[in-house]
Protein backbone atom coordinates (compact mmCIF):
# COMPACT_ATOMS: atom_id res chain seq x y z
CA UNK A 1 0.00 0.00 0.00
CA UNK A 2 1.49 2.88 -1.08
CA UNK A 3 1.74 5.48 1.67
CA UNK A 4 0.35 8.77 -0.10
CA UNK A 5 -0.23 10.38 -3.11
CA UNK A 6 -0.37 13.81 -4.15
CA UNK A 7 -2.47 14.93 -8.07
CA UNK A 8 -1.09 18.01 -9.36
CA UNK A 9 -2.58 19.25 -12.87
CA UNK A 10 -1.11 22.38 -14.21
CA UNK A 11 -2.75 24.31 -16.40
CA UNK A 12 -1.04 26.23 -19.24
CA UNK A 13 -2.56 28.93 -21.72
CA UNK A 14 -2.25 28.33 -25.47
CA UNK A 15 1.35 29.31 -25.61
CA UNK A 16 3.72 27.07 -23.68
CA UNK A 17 6.21 29.14 -22.76
CA UNK A 18 4.28 32.46 -21.69
CA UNK A 19 3.75 32.06 -18.33
CA UNK A 20 3.48 34.63 -15.53
CA UNK A 21 3.72 35.69 -12.20
CA UNK A 22 2.10 34.40 -9.06
CA UNK A 23 2.64 32.18 -5.98
CA UNK A 24 5.72 29.79 -5.20
CA UNK A 25 5.79 26.85 -2.91
CA UNK A 26 8.39 24.90 -1.28
CA UNK A 27 7.19 21.15 0.41
CA UNK A 28 9.24 19.77 4.07
CA UNK A 29 7.73 16.91 5.23
CA UNK A 30 9.81 14.38 8.17
CA UNK A 31 7.70 11.51 7.33
CA UNK A 32 6.08 10.94 4.40
CA UNK A 33 3.78 13.30 2.03
CA UNK A 34 3.43 17.25 2.28
CA UNK A 35 -0.07 18.18 1.53
CA UNK A 36 -2.63 21.03 2.24
CA UNK A 37 -5.36 21.71 4.74
CA UNK A 38 -8.26 20.56 2.90
CA UNK A 39 -8.69 16.41 1.82
CA UNK A 40 -9.92 17.50 -1.65
CA UNK A 41 -7.91 19.36 -3.23
CA UNK A 42 -6.57 23.17 -3.20
CA UNK A 43 -6.64 25.29 -6.52
CA UNK A 44 -3.71 27.58 -6.24
CA UNK A 45 -1.58 29.89 -8.71
CA UNK A 46 1.92 29.16 -9.16
CA UNK A 47 4.74 30.96 -11.02
CA UNK A 48 8.23 30.90 -12.62
CA UNK A 49 11.45 33.34 -12.44
CA UNK A 50 12.76 34.62 -16.16
CA UNK A 51 15.06 33.06 -15.55
CA UNK A 52 13.68 29.77 -14.42
CA UNK A 53 11.23 27.40 -15.95
CA UNK A 54 8.38 26.26 -17.60
CA UNK A 55 6.74 22.91 -19.45
CA UNK A 56 4.17 21.95 -22.08
CA UNK A 57 3.94 18.73 -23.58
CA UNK A 58 7.37 17.66 -22.34
CA UNK A 59 7.68 16.96 -18.60
CA UNK A 60 8.21 19.90 -16.29
CA UNK A 61 11.37 21.97 -17.52
CA UNK A 62 10.95 24.85 -19.91
CA UNK A 63 12.46 28.12 -19.67
CA UNK A 64 10.73 30.79 -19.48
CA UNK A 65 11.61 32.87 -22.00
CA UNK A 66 10.12 32.45 -25.72
CA UNK A 67 12.88 30.09 -27.42
CA UNK A 68 12.61 28.46 -30.85
CA UNK A 69 10.06 25.82 -31.34
CA UNK A 70 11.65 22.35 -32.81
CA UNK A 71 10.50 19.27 -33.11
CA UNK A 72 10.89 16.77 -30.03
CA UNK A 73 12.78 14.38 -32.43
CA UNK A 74 16.08 14.84 -30.86
CA UNK A 75 17.61 11.50 -30.76
CA UNK A 76 17.90 9.57 -34.49
CA UNK A 77 15.58 6.82 -33.49
CA UNK A 78 12.66 9.84 -32.00
CA UNK A 79 10.48 9.85 -34.63
CA UNK A 80 6.27 9.25 -34.64
CA UNK A 81 4.83 6.32 -35.73
CA UNK A 82 2.92 6.88 -39.04
CA UNK A 83 -0.24 8.27 -38.52
CA UNK A 84 0.66 10.30 -35.11
CA UNK A 85 1.22 13.94 -34.34
CA UNK A 86 4.47 15.47 -34.34
CA UNK A 87 5.83 16.65 -30.79
CA UNK A 88 7.74 20.18 -30.89
CA UNK A 89 9.22 21.32 -27.82
CA UNK A 90 11.31 24.51 -27.26
CA UNK A 91 14.95 24.19 -27.62
CA UNK A 92 15.02 25.63 -23.91
CA UNK A 93 13.83 22.08 -22.57
CA UNK A 94 16.96 20.17 -23.19
CA UNK A 95 19.17 23.16 -20.98
CA UNK A 96 16.96 24.43 -19.09
CA UNK A 97 16.01 24.10 -15.12
CA UNK A 98 18.20 21.02 -13.87
CA UNK A 99 17.56 20.54 -10.57
CA UNK A 100 20.83 19.89 -8.12
CA UNK A 101 19.92 18.71 -4.83
CA UNK A 102 22.97 19.36 -3.37
CA UNK A 103 22.48 23.00 -3.33
CA UNK A 104 18.74 23.45 -4.14
CA UNK A 105 19.45 25.03 -7.06
CA UNK A 106 17.92 24.96 -10.79
CA UNK A 107 20.63 25.59 -13.15
CA UNK A 108 21.05 25.43 -17.61
CA UNK A 109 23.11 22.84 -18.20
CA UNK A 110 25.26 21.62 -21.76
CA UNK A 111 28.02 20.31 -20.56
CA UNK A 112 30.31 19.30 -17.95
CA UNK A 113 33.20 21.93 -18.62
CA UNK A 114 30.64 24.72 -19.73
CA UNK A 115 28.61 24.00 -16.22
CA UNK A 116 31.43 24.32 -14.36
CA UNK A 117 32.99 27.33 -15.73
CA UNK A 118 29.96 28.91 -15.40
CA UNK A 119 28.60 31.60 -12.10
CA UNK A 120 25.52 29.09 -11.79
CA UNK A 121 28.03 26.20 -10.54
CA UNK A 122 29.40 28.32 -7.63
CA UNK A 123 27.66 26.75 -5.32
CA UNK A 124 28.25 23.47 -6.12
CA UNK A 125 32.11 24.05 -7.05
CA UNK A 126 32.12 24.98 -2.87
CA UNK A 127 31.07 21.26 -2.30
CA UNK A 128 33.69 18.80 -2.12
CA UNK A 129 35.00 16.96 -5.18
CA UNK A 130 32.62 13.76 -4.71
CA UNK A 131 29.54 16.23 -4.19
CA UNK A 132 30.30 17.50 -7.61
CA UNK A 133 31.31 14.26 -9.09
CA UNK A 134 27.23 12.91 -8.30
CA UNK A 135 25.95 16.15 -8.90
CA UNK A 136 27.63 16.33 -12.37
CA UNK A 137 26.69 12.68 -12.73
CA UNK A 138 22.58 13.01 -12.44
CA UNK A 139 22.79 16.00 -14.33
CA UNK A 140 24.30 13.74 -17.19
CA UNK A 141 21.68 11.36 -16.55
CA UNK A 142 18.87 13.89 -16.20
CA UNK A 143 20.01 15.30 -19.94
CA UNK A 144 19.71 11.56 -21.37
CA UNK A 145 16.17 11.47 -20.19
CA UNK A 146 15.48 14.46 -21.60
CA UNK A 147 16.61 13.64 -25.15
CA UNK A 148 14.58 10.42 -25.49
CA UNK A 149 12.14 11.28 -23.35
CA UNK A 150 9.26 12.01 -26.31
CA UNK A 151 10.15 8.10 -27.92
CA UNK A 152 9.90 6.63 -24.61
CA UNK A 153 6.98 8.30 -23.49
CA UNK A 154 5.05 6.98 -26.62
CA UNK A 155 6.52 3.48 -26.38
CA UNK A 156 5.22 3.92 -22.41
CA UNK A 157 1.81 5.00 -23.39
CA UNK A 158 1.28 2.15 -26.49
CA UNK A 159 2.51 -0.45 -24.22
CA UNK A 160 -0.26 0.74 -21.39
CA UNK A 161 -3.13 0.86 -23.83
CA UNK A 162 -2.69 -2.59 -25.64
CA UNK A 163 -1.69 -4.83 -22.19
CA UNK A 164 -3.09 -3.11 -18.86
CA UNK A 165 -6.22 -3.74 -17.82
CA UNK A 166 -7.80 -1.00 -15.24
CA UNK A 167 -9.38 -1.81 -11.69
CA UNK A 168 -11.48 0.71 -12.12
CA UNK A 169 -12.96 1.41 -15.14
CA UNK A 170 -15.27 4.23 -14.37
CA UNK A 171 -12.64 6.85 -12.95
CA UNK A 172 -11.27 7.51 -16.39
CA UNK A 173 -14.01 8.85 -17.28
CA UNK A 174 -15.51 12.67 -15.79
CA UNK A 175 -18.72 11.94 -13.72
CA UNK A 176 -21.03 14.42 -11.56
CA UNK A 177 -20.59 11.76 -8.65
CA UNK A 178 -16.96 12.62 -8.58
CA UNK A 179 -17.19 16.03 -8.20
CA UNK A 180 -17.18 17.69 -4.85
CA UNK A 181 -20.61 19.92 -4.54
CA UNK A 182 -18.71 22.86 -3.62
CA UNK A 183 -16.43 22.65 -6.75
CA UNK A 184 -19.82 22.19 -9.17
CA UNK A 185 -21.35 25.45 -6.96
CA UNK A 186 -18.61 27.34 -7.44
CA UNK A 187 -18.70 26.52 -11.22
CA UNK A 188 -22.01 27.43 -11.22
CA UNK A 189 -21.52 30.61 -10.06
CA UNK A 190 -18.95 31.57 -12.59
CA UNK A 191 -20.47 31.03 -15.25
CA UNK A 192 -23.97 33.12 -13.56
CA UNK A 193 -20.61 35.82 -13.41
CA UNK A 194 -20.49 35.27 -16.84
CA UNK A 195 -24.11 35.34 -18.14
CA UNK A 196 -25.90 38.03 -15.86
CA UNK A 197 -26.42 41.23 -18.34
CA UNK A 198 -24.23 43.33 -15.42
CA UNK A 199 -21.29 41.11 -15.81
CA UNK A 200 -21.33 41.73 -19.42
CA UNK A 201 -18.29 43.16 -21.15
CA UNK A 202 -14.66 43.09 -20.38
CA UNK A 203 -13.86 46.51 -18.63
CA UNK A 204 -12.29 46.11 -15.37
CA UNK A 205 -14.89 47.57 -13.42
CA UNK A 206 -17.14 44.27 -14.49
CA UNK A 207 -13.74 41.79 -14.67
CA UNK A 208 -12.67 43.46 -11.08
CA UNK A 209 -16.16 42.92 -9.90
CA UNK A 210 -16.50 39.02 -10.92
CA UNK A 211 -13.43 38.67 -9.04
CA UNK A 212 -14.42 40.19 -5.89
CA UNK A 213 -17.95 38.13 -5.99
CA UNK A 214 -15.65 34.80 -6.47
CA UNK A 215 -12.80 35.58 -3.96
CA UNK A 216 -15.57 36.44 -1.04
CA UNK A 217 -16.83 32.49 -1.48
CA UNK A 218 -12.75 31.52 -0.92
CA UNK A 219 -10.51 30.99 1.58
CA UNK A 220 -7.16 32.77 0.54
CA UNK A 221 -3.78 32.66 2.26
CA UNK A 222 -1.33 33.67 1.04
CA UNK A 223 -2.55 36.27 -1.66
CA UNK A 224 -3.16 34.39 -4.58
CA UNK A 225 -3.67 30.65 -3.02
CA UNK A 226 -7.60 29.32 -2.70
CA UNK A 227 -8.81 26.44 -1.17
CA UNK A 228 -11.53 24.71 -3.42
CA UNK A 229 -12.90 20.78 -2.74
CA UNK A 230 -12.48 19.14 -6.00
CA UNK A 231 -13.27 15.44 -5.64
CA UNK A 232 -15.78 13.63 -3.25
CA UNK A 233 -14.18 10.72 -0.80
CA UNK A 234 -15.53 8.16 -3.40
CA UNK A 235 -13.73 9.48 -6.16
CA UNK A 236 -10.48 9.94 -3.89
CA UNK A 237 -10.27 6.47 -2.66
CA UNK A 238 -11.19 4.22 -5.95
CA UNK A 239 -8.60 6.96 -7.97
CA UNK A 240 -6.20 5.95 -5.20
CA UNK A 241 -6.63 2.20 -5.45
CA UNK A 242 -6.21 2.50 -9.08
CA UNK A 243 -3.07 4.23 -9.18
CA UNK A 244 -1.85 1.24 -6.44
CA UNK A 245 -3.37 -1.38 -9.24
CA UNK A 246 -0.78 0.31 -11.76
CA UNK A 247 2.09 0.71 -9.53
CA UNK A 248 1.73 -3.29 -8.39
CA UNK A 249 1.51 -4.02 -12.43
CA UNK A 250 4.79 -4.93 -14.81
CA UNK A 251 3.55 -1.82 -16.79
CA UNK A 252 6.63 0.81 -17.47
CA UNK A 253 6.84 3.86 -15.58
CA UNK A 254 8.31 7.08 -15.68
CA UNK A 255 9.68 9.56 -13.04
CA UNK A 256 6.49 12.03 -12.98
CA UNK A 257 9.18 15.21 -13.04
CA UNK A 258 12.88 16.27 -12.55
CA UNK A 259 12.24 16.55 -8.60
CA UNK A 260 10.30 13.87 -7.92
CA UNK A 261 11.44 10.20 -8.01
CA UNK A 262 8.22 8.17 -7.39
CA UNK A 263 4.66 8.50 -9.31
CA UNK A 264 2.52 8.30 -12.37
CA UNK A 265 2.39 10.55 -15.70
CA UNK A 266 -1.34 10.17 -15.82
CA UNK A 267 -1.61 11.09 -19.48
CA UNK A 268 0.04 7.75 -20.17
CA UNK A 269 -2.04 5.78 -18.15
CA UNK A 270 -4.85 7.37 -20.43
CA UNK A 271 -6.39 9.61 -18.25
CA UNK A 272 -6.62 12.59 -19.88
CA UNK A 273 -9.51 12.30 -22.57
CA UNK A 274 -12.68 11.30 -20.64
CA UNK A 275 -11.34 12.76 -17.08
CA UNK A 276 -8.69 15.56 -16.94
CA UNK A 277 -9.50 17.33 -19.92
CA UNK A 278 -13.32 17.66 -19.12
CA UNK A 279 -12.76 18.65 -15.69
CA UNK A 280 -10.19 21.40 -17.12
CA UNK A 281 -12.30 22.75 -19.58
CA UNK A 282 -15.77 22.96 -17.74
CA UNK A 283 -14.49 23.43 -14.46
CA UNK A 284 -10.95 24.75 -13.75
CA UNK A 285 -10.46 27.07 -16.74
CA UNK A 286 -13.65 29.00 -16.04
CA UNK A 287 -12.90 29.34 -12.47
CA UNK A 288 -9.23 30.33 -13.17
CA UNK A 289 -10.28 32.60 -15.89
CA UNK A 290 -12.07 34.87 -12.77
CA UNK A 291 -9.65 34.34 -10.43
CA UNK A 292 -6.88 34.70 -12.38
CA UNK A 293 -7.45 37.11 -15.44
CA UNK A 294 -4.16 38.55 -15.29
CA UNK A 295 -2.18 35.52 -15.98
CA UNK A 296 -3.53 33.67 -18.66
CA UNK A 297 -6.46 31.68 -16.52
CA UNK A 298 -8.88 31.96 -19.40
CA UNK A 299 -6.73 30.28 -21.95
CA UNK A 300 -5.65 27.34 -20.49
CA UNK A 301 -6.04 24.76 -22.90
CA UNK A 302 -3.00 22.44 -21.97
CA UNK A 303 -2.43 20.88 -19.02
CA UNK A 304 0.45 18.37 -17.26
CA UNK A 305 -0.73 15.81 -14.55
CA UNK A 306 0.46 13.43 -12.39
CA UNK A 307 0.73 12.36 -9.44
CA UNK A 308 3.42 12.09 -6.38
CA UNK A 309 4.50 9.47 -4.18
CA UNK A 310 6.33 10.16 -0.54
CA UNK A 311 7.57 8.38 2.60
CA UNK A 312 10.21 7.50 4.60
CA UNK A 313 12.65 5.31 2.30
CA UNK A 314 11.56 7.53 -0.62
CA UNK A 315 11.10 10.70 -1.42
CA UNK A 316 10.19 12.50 1.80
CA UNK A 317 10.53 16.40 1.18
CA UNK A 318 10.68 18.72 -2.23
CA UNK A 319 12.67 21.71 -2.38
CA UNK A 320 11.74 25.52 -2.47
CA UNK A 321 10.79 25.97 -5.88
CA UNK A 322 8.39 27.77 -8.57
CA UNK A 323 5.74 25.75 -10.66
CA UNK A 324 5.85 25.53 -14.58
CA UNK A 325 2.35 26.67 -15.04
CA UNK A 326 0.03 29.14 -14.71
CA UNK A 327 -2.39 27.70 -12.72
CA UNK A 328 -1.82 24.45 -10.67
CA UNK A 329 -3.98 22.03 -9.03
CA UNK A 330 -3.18 20.53 -6.11
CA UNK A 331 -5.35 17.41 -4.58
CA UNK A 332 -4.99 15.41 -1.74
CA UNK A 333 -5.99 11.90 -2.34
CA UNK A 334 -6.61 11.61 1.21
CA UNK A 335 -4.06 8.74 2.08
CA UNK A 336 -4.07 8.22 5.76
CA UNK A 337 -0.75 9.53 6.78
CA UNK A 338 1.15 11.47 9.45
CA UNK A 339 2.75 14.96 9.20
CA UNK A 340 3.35 17.32 6.09
CA UNK A 341 3.02 20.42 5.12
CA UNK A 342 2.73 23.09 2.12
CA UNK A 343 4.83 26.51 2.34
CA UNK A 344 3.41 29.19 0.08
CA UNK A 345 5.58 32.97 -0.24
CA UNK A 346 4.52 35.66 -1.95
CA UNK A 347 3.41 36.64 -5.49
CA UNK A 348 6.43 37.21 -7.79
CA UNK A 349 5.31 40.89 -8.01
CA UNK A 350 4.88 41.02 -4.34
CA UNK A 351 7.16 43.55 -2.08
CA UNK A 352 10.68 41.90 -1.75
CA UNK A 353 10.14 41.60 2.07
CA UNK A 354 6.76 39.74 1.22
CA UNK A 355 8.96 37.15 0.06
CA UNK A 356 10.53 36.08 3.26
CA UNK A 357 7.34 35.02 4.72
CA UNK A 358 6.01 31.45 4.20
CA UNK A 359 2.37 30.47 4.79
CA UNK A 360 1.81 26.65 6.42
CA UNK A 361 -0.84 24.58 4.71
CA UNK A 362 -0.93 21.74 7.05
CA UNK A 363 -2.90 18.19 5.98
CA UNK A 364 -6.59 17.56 7.78
CA UNK A 365 -8.13 14.44 7.25
CA UNK A 366 -11.90 14.80 7.61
Amino acid sequence: VLCSRLLYLGGFPHCPVSSTCCARYAQLSSSSVILLNTTHGVLYQSAIPRTSSISSTPPDDLGAEMDECVPSQSAENDTPPKGSEATFACKCWHTRNYFIPQTGEHVTYTTRDEFLHSRESSALRAKDKSEVDRAIDSLEKEKERRLNYFAQARERAALIRQHYAPMHPEVYRLEDRWLHPDLKHLAGSVAGLAESPSMSGSSAATAGEALRQLKSRLPSRPAGVFTIPVFTSEFCHLFAEELNHFNDSAMPKARPNSMNNYGFLLEELGFYPGLLNPLLENFIRPIAAVLYPDYGGATLDHQRAFVVRYQEDEDVDLAYHYDDSEVTLNVNLGVDFEGGEVLFGAMKDAPQQDHHLRHAHHHIMV
